[in-house]
């Protein structure tokens, strides 16, 4: 959305949710999601990198009645990595894996 500055046009949102979902289920390993994450960061990076300061200030309409700024959308990335954080987190704390991963 950051890269081409639109809001993806979703015409049947439970088809859109099944393709999303299926690609998710080809992802099994611990190596797989680093890989994902990382591709992520490296799409995120280079969307914010080609943003010009006038984009900072447009909003993007979703063509489903509301809109969304520029400003709104480039934190959505850290906000939804940070909602990840935190279930890993819980998930270890569950499992009483007090284990700190770096790698």
């Amino acid at each position: 959305m950051i890269a081409n500055q639109q809001v993806p046009a979703v015409e049947n949102l439970d088809a859109w949710l099944a393709q999303v979902e299926s690609e998710e289920r080809t992802i099994t390993s611990r190596d797989q999601v680093t890989e994902a994450f990382q591709s992520g960061i490296r799409a995120v990076s280079a969307a914010l990198d080609s943003l010009t300061p006038a984009d900072l200030d447009k909003s993007l309409d979703s063509g489903q009645g509301w809109s969304m700024s520029m400003t709104f959308l480039i934190n959505l990335p850290a906000w939804h990595t940070t909602l990840h954080l935190g279930q890993i987190d819980y998930l270890q704390t569950c499992r009483n894996d007090q284990t700190i991963y770096t790698d």
